[in-house]
């Protein structure tokens, strides 16, 4: 049972303000390839409210949840496979807004988005076997030194990942019957599933 009515206002102020740092954050990382540790702050203090209005108390336990499963995703990919730490921060705190299974069916979702981009990406460049040459090297797992992941390396990776995560977390929210109630459409949904 909710702590609050599904269609409240605070859960939905929350919602909005979670998706729109979100969105600043995709956008950021499209821009100049960092995310803000402000978004990334705003995003898991949203995630928690909603969390809190949707489920009260045990609601901050799955945001405590879910940021730790969005770090124990990430956090490899970071350390073997040239992921940023901003996107390491971002699937986090998105994890505290989503709780620990819709994190992971999010983080599934970026990697097939981002996946079929970088083939369309890597399809389309003239540098092909220079790109698959880098990403063979990804593949044996070597761990970066903490010098080596800032420094300025020809293998590091081009593509900004946070609008990957957005659109992950928005087709959780499309396809979730949870997000659906706060919106008031599961009725809908319903009708519509009856009438087709």
């Amino acid at each position: 049972m909710p702590h609050v009515p599904p269609a409240h206002p605070a859960i939905a102020l929350s919602l909005c303000l979670t998706l729109a740092a979100l969105t600043a954050a995709a956008r950021s990382d499209c821009c100049s390839r960092r995310i803000p540790d402000g978004l990334n702050v705003v995003i898991f203090l949203g995630g928690c409210a909603f969390q809190f209005c949707f489920a009260g108390p045990d609601g901050l336990v799955t945001s405590v949840l879910g940021t730790g499963m969005g770090l124990a995703l990430s956090l490899p990919l970071y350390l073997f496979a040239g992921l940023g730490g901003g996107d390491v921060k971002l699937l986090a705190a998105a994890g505290a807004f989503l709780g620990p299974i819709h994190t992971v069916t999010a983080a599934v979702w970026a990697a097939l988005m981002a996946g079929a981009v970088a083939v369309l990406a890597v399809g389309a460049s003239p540098n092909r076997m220079l790109t698959l040459r880098r990403w063979a090297a990804l593949l044996r797992f070597a761990p970066r030194s903490p010098a080596s992941a800032h420094a300025a390396d020809p293998g590091k990776r081009r593509m900004p990942m946070a609008p990957a995560l957005t659109l992950g977390v928005l087709a959780v929210i499309l396809q979730s019957a949870d997000f659906a109630r706060i919106f008031a459409i599961r009725e809908l949904l319903d009708l519509i599933r009856c009438t087709a």
